[in-house]
């Protein structure tokens, strides 16, 4: 997994990867912005942080409490990015029972931290917890108007594969976006190792 550690989700024992900034010495996706940075699998004592960042992101739409208590008891991946203790940033993950492509549900960083690399961190662990849970690519709705957003995921490598008219709840157009995720290479080594 790289620069990821794992922890076990409790549900389905599907390892949820734990992330520390990436630094060039490492070989990371790009240079560390933040030492104090890191990526984990969200837990119940997170709740309240979640839902502060939800009402800072999201003027319509925001997950309620009832939700995002849900979305941590269920099997699926609610990763919380954090700085120095506090909850900065989180995303959700869908998984379906036997599918190849995961779902990401939400992602939000509070606006006070936004820009210093906590939003690229937790998209590149959202897409290291579909992998680890089999599948092979990660979609995701965004609003077709945010052309920032979508700029950034392009970015990312997600291509257009759907636009979705009044998605959202105010009316609003959605572009479904995909990007395939390749199996994450093999760190076994000598004869033994076979591919999967």
């Amino acid at each position: 997994m790289g620069h990821a550690a794992a922890t076990v989700c409790r549900r389905r024992r599907r390892l949820i990867p734990v992330f520390r900034p990436p630094t060039p010495s490492t070989g990371g996706r790009a240079p560390a912005r933040d030492a104090l940075l890191e990526v984990r699998a969200a837990t119940a004592a997170d709740l309240a942080a979640l839902l502060g960042i939800e009402d800072a992101c999201f003027p319509t739409d925001r997950m309620s409490q009832r939700s995002l208590r849900r979305m941590l008891a269920s099997g699926n991946a609610t990763l919380v990015a954090h700085r120095g203790g506090e909850a900065i940033g989180y995303c959700c993950v869908l998984f379906r029972r036997g599918g190849t492509a995961a779902r990401l549900y939400s992602i939000a960083v509070h606006p006070d931290h936004a820009g210093r690399g906590a939003g690229t961190l937790l998209l590149a662990a959202a897409e290291d917890a579909a992998r680890a849970a089999g599948c092979r690519a990660l979609r995701l709705e965004v609003r077709a108007r945010d052309a920032f957003a979508v700029a950034w995921y392009t970015r990312a490598g997600y291509r257009p594969v759907a636009d979705l008219p009044r998605y959202y709840a105010d009316g609003a157009p959605a572009r479904r976006l995909a990007k395939p995720l390749p199996a994450a290479p093999s760190t076994a080594r000598g004869p033994e190792a076979k591919d999967a």
